[in-house]
């Protein structure tokens, strides 16, 4: 009895398991079969390998291996490689690669259908056939990577040594081979389609949206010249040094001024608005991308699986053949075996992928910032420190919000861990604090520009900042546009960069507006007792935030004294991450005779009696008035005024007081704000509320403490008079 040839077989609906068990049923009874014809001529019959389990099919992934992570995306896979896009043609973006490389994978697939059905025909022919084939087979376009590459080699290899396989290998390239890959390459091409238009979509709207937002701020650009235009005619009838002008024109001239600020205002409120749409389309555009890509690669999976499959199934059919061809299936199995989707899908990230994600934010932009356009110099003033005084706000607002999601993060984790929400709830929760990040850097690196733009109005340096570094600015047709380019090995310190902005803020009264960030959240009843524009760090959060350190406090002389440009002591300046060394007090040694003894401290105002003699200290000369006529618009940007400090302790004299006379008790006195631990043999540890005697100060308000070199007044402590 001839034995009946192997039948075709599909995989069931049932899963992969149901697949497998039908499989290795069929083989067996062709096994059973061959091996029966083979006694009846007297030829042994190898047995075959077990086909292999489902843990070797398909390998185990974690639920964590897809899912998107925030900022720091994973360049080894599609969702995190495929983004810079081409400057030259916008459309070109690094998702036509993936789509241009997922097409080329679906021609290699109908390609090697075509490679094996050619040798079923040919095989016959053995070695010059197959020595012709392996030649058109290298120059295939498509060309793979990684452990699939390194399979398809030993396949190619195979068409040399093999050159002596009968008619059942020519069945089994007919039937398992071509059929099964081209019915897959047909289904796999109609899935890439329904998978790429979405992330098609997402990304034509977010181009017109970028369009959108150009186009109305050319807009507001345009009625911020009409209202520039429109005062500086107002200025000339007023002025009416030609004497042409009547009470009419004035009248008129007013009433301009007026509809073009309003027009102004409108439309950079649309401009506003066209700013938050854009971000919107982004970040759907960002969401479709990633969830394509994720599905995309999900696919690509599969056709390197099923690419698995069929080279498995050809050493499987080697295997059954004469002893003689035992190396050549040793190998082939051993290729196939170990190709890892995830490994190809790493390889052609590495090999193909156009880069990884770099976060870009157009910040906002205010037409007076160019100091090349003709602008009224105290208009433009006056305009920058309104725009000052409200991005200030935002960044208070963006921290508040910040804090607000990281305890909802905190929430949202704890209520997945007691399985009362879905990962997909978790996640949700994270893209929406890591956009929180971004926007908290966009909105500090608009107020830095701002105020750059201030200091470069009066003639002042503008300071340094740590952004500085990643704005691009492009001017188109008068427009100057600028964007926040963040690399992917950028850290967001939400800390760092409030800390930075008290910093630069101090000198922010001399126009007028109030020093310092104020951040009203929940987290600042937690800390009531310390100075409301000293924000200390949550010590028990682990998300995101700086963990235990160093405070920093907020000194309370603001003066221009203490300038960058006018310091010539910055090598003993007292750094403000830590406090100085303080070594023990000692009493000061006694007067020579005949030498005046110093004046006794002042007392302070809210304890002591003014003494007669010393002269209150004079108070700090009030901000310039704003200029007439343009607060209903440009709004209130007088500075706040400084929270009052509590005053701790203020009754209960200190040990040195007790036992110095009032006459050597110093230059003045101090209160530690922070607690410090002495690290070397002549430091002192401080602790918070301790009350630090002065022995000398220099008139300009510069600090001389026991065996410590000069420095400015310390950041770790607070002066109490």
């Amino acid at each position: 009895m001839e034995p009946q040839p192997y039948e075709p077989y599909a995989q069931p609906a049932d899963g992969q398991q149901a697949y497998y068990q039908d499989q290795h049923y069929q083989q067996q009874q062709y096994d059973q079969q061959q091996q029966y014809a083979a006694e009846q001529q007297g030829v042994p019959q190898q047995q075959p390998p077990p086909p292999p389990s489902q843990e070797q099919q398909q390998p185990a992934a974690s639920g964590d291996d897809l899912v998107y992570r925030g900022p720091e995306f994973d360049p080894t896979q599609f969702f995190g490689a495929f983004w810079v896009h081409d400057d030259k043609n916008p459309q070109n973006h690094g998702f036509e690669e993936l789509k241009n490389f997922l097409a080329a994978g679906n021609d290699y697939c109908k390609d090697i259908a075509g490679v094996f059905k050619e040798r079923a025909a040919i095989e016959d022919a053995y070695a010059k056939s197959l020595q012709k084939l392996k030649a058109k087979a290298s120059k295939l376009e498509y060309f793979p990577h990684g452990s699939l590459r390194d399979a398809w080699s030993r396949i190619l290899k195979e068409f040399e040594e093999q050159a002596s396989w009968h008619n059942r290998i020519s069945d089994m390239f007919k039937s398992r081979i071509c059929e099964s890959l081209l019915g897959f390459e047909k289904t796999l091409r109609k899935d890439h389609k329904v998978k790429q238009q979405p992330v098609e979509k997402a990304y034509a709207k977010y181009m017109d949206v970028v369009n959108a937002t150009a186009k109305s701020q050319k807009t507001a650009f345009s009625k911020s010249r009409d209202v520039e235009s429109a005062e500086c005619s107002l200025e000339e009838a007023n002025q009416n040094t030609s004497g042409k002008f009547g009470p009419k024109d004035i009248a008129r001239a007013e009433k301009a001024v007026k509809k073009a600020t309003e027009v102004s205002k409108n439309a950079d409120e649309a401009y506003k608005k066209a700013l938050v749409a854009l971000q919107e389309a982004r970040e759907d555009w960002e969401t479709a991308m990633i969830l394509g890509c994720k599905e995309l690669q999900e696919l690509e999976c599969k056709r390197v699986n099923q690419l698995k499959q069929v080279f498995y199934d050809i050493s499987h059919t080697y295997s059954s053949l004469l002893p003689e061809i035992t190396k050549t299936c040793e190998e082939c199995t051993t290729c196939s075996e170990n190709i890892d989707a995830m490994e190809v899908v790493k390889a052609v990230s590495t090999n193909r992928g156009t880069g990884a994600y770099v976060a870009q934010h157009d910040l906002y932009s205010v037409y007076e910032e160019n100091l090349n356009l003709p602008i009224n110099s105290t208009r433009r003033e006056l305009i920058l420190k309104s725009k000052l005084s409200y991005w200030k706000s935002m960044v208070a607002k963006q921290h508040a919000d910040r804090e607000g999601l990281m305890r909802l993060w905190d929430a949202s984790k704890g209520i997945q861990a007691e399985r009362h929400s879905n990962m997909s709830n978790v996640m949700a929760v994270k893209r929406k604090l890591v956009a929180s990040d971004f926007q908290l850097v966009a909105v500090h690196a608009t107020v830095f520009k701002i105020r750059s733009a201030l200091y470069n109005c009066k003639g002042q340096k503008a300071p340094q900042h740590s952004l500085q570094p990643y704005l691009r600015a492009v001017e188109d047709k008068g427009c100057m546009r600028y964007r926040l380019v963040l690399p992917p090995e950028y850290n967001i310190d939400p800390q760092a960069l409030l800390e930075e902005e008290n910093r630069l803020s101090q000198n922010d009264s001399q126009f007028g507006i109030a020093p310092g960030i104020e951040v009203v959240s929940s987290a600042a009843q937690a800390y009531g007792n310390m100075p409301p524009t000293s924000p200390q760090p949550d010590t028990n959060e682990g998300y995101g935030v700086i963990t235990n350190g160093q405070g920093y406090a907020q000194a309370q002389d603001s003066d221009d004294d203490f300038s960058d440009d006018d310091d010539d002591f910055s090598d003993t300046d007292v750094p403000a991450h830590a406090p100085p060394a303080q070594p023990q007090f000692q009493q000061p040694p006694p007067q020579q005779q005949g030498a005046p003894a110093p004046p006794p401290p002042p007392p302070p105002p809210s304890s002591q009696p003014q003494q007669h003699g010393a002269p209150a200290p004079a108070p700090p000369p009030p901000p310039p008035p704003m200029p007439s006529g343009q607060d209903a618009y440009y709004g209130d940007v007088a500075s706040q005024p400084q929270p009052q400090q509590e005053e701790m302790y203020g009754d209960v004299p200190t040990y040195q007081q007790q036992q110095q006379p009032p006459s050597q008790q110093g230059a003045g006195q101090c209160r530690v704000l922070y607690d410090y631990d002495a690290q070397e043999s002549d430091e002192l540890s401080i602790r918070a509320g301790d009350v630090i005697t002065l022995t000398d100060t220099s008139d300009d308000v510069w600090w001389q403490e026991l065996d410590i070199p000069e420095g400015d007044p310390p950041q770790w402590a607070r002066l109490l008079y």
